[in-house]
């Protein structure tokens, strides 16, 4: 039976003059010079329904010469399957958001072999969405227009976490490159809670529930998209310490839990 696709994150420090707009990746990079914690780099994976330990994923953030950014992560998970994104940013500019260049996802099976891939490039507008099945590739293409605050994959926490630090309380509004499964840039509006206890980690979090728009396809998607939600620590600069989605369009729902000090665990 066909899968199809969509992705459902990282760590960050750039040097102090860019604080700002890059620290919101959540991932430290080693040789910063604002060398000053951002939150967990390695993320652990559960199932949303058991909590059952299902994998581990680790971001990893590198700046470039330019002043832009990558941004990769490897997941693995318990049945063998793994996930490798990389994505490309642009040095922000005048202290804003960096604006995302490439998004590239590859989902393997557990022999590693191919199970799909999720590719554009934000510059070119060219995008494509593949599965393959029996070892044949079913493939989508589209050549879209990305607005420049259109986000996919980890860097979707750059405008979260941006409006979390800025205490923007009102729905959070940007764009993001899914596939569903052919490629599509969709409206997002994302509402902030109020501190509540969560029972991964320790202390209160806010958590961002995230909602897509897809137009006149709502009724035809909807039903087949779990819930996104995303939790900040409020009290360490706004990490990112969990989310919740699925790992691709209609595939697996997977909640990712940042890999802090020890957390209580007991119950929603």
């Amino acid at each position: 039976m066909r899968k199809s696709n969509s992705t459902p994150l990282y760590r960050l420090a750039a040097r102090a003059a860019r604080f700002a707009a890059t620290a919101m990746l959540t991932l430290a990079s080693a040789n910063s010079a604002a060398a000053t914690e951002f939150g967990p780099a390695t993320f652990k994976i559960l199932s949303p329904e058991t909590s059952t330990l299902i994998g581990q994923v680790h971001f990893q953030v590198n700046e470039l010469a330019d002043g832009g950014l990558t941004v990769r992560s490897n997941a693995r998970y318990t049945n063998g399957d793994t996930d490798n994104e990389e994505d490309r940013l642009a040095a922000p500019v005048k202290g804003g958001l960096p604006r995302q260049l490439t998004f590239s996802h590859d989902f393997f099976n557990p022999d590693g072999s191919l199970d799909r891939t999720n590719k554009a490039d934000f510059v070119t507008g060219q995008a494509t969405c593949t599965i393959y099945e029996d070892g044949q590739a079913d493939v989508h293409s589209a050549k879209l227009d990305f607005p420049p605050d259109t986000y996919a994959g980890a860097p979707v926490v750059l405008p979260l976490r941006g409006a979390l630090i800025g205490k923007v309380n009102l729905p959070i509004r940007f764009h993001y490159f899914t596939c569903v499964p052919s490629p599509r840039v969709v409206s997002v509006s994302a509402q902030v809670g109020t501190p509540a206890p969560w029972k991964y980690i320790e202390g209160d979090t806010v958590q961002v529930a995230i909602k897509p728009d897809f137009g006149w396809l709502n009724t035809v998607i909807a039903p087949f998209l779990p819930a996104v939600r995303a939790w900040f620590d409020p009290s360490r600069q706004w990490y990112l310490v969990g989310v919740e989605s699925a790992r691709y369009y209609r595939g697996p729902k997977i909640l990712m839990v940042g890999d802090l000090a020890p957390t209580a665990a007991s119950s929603h």
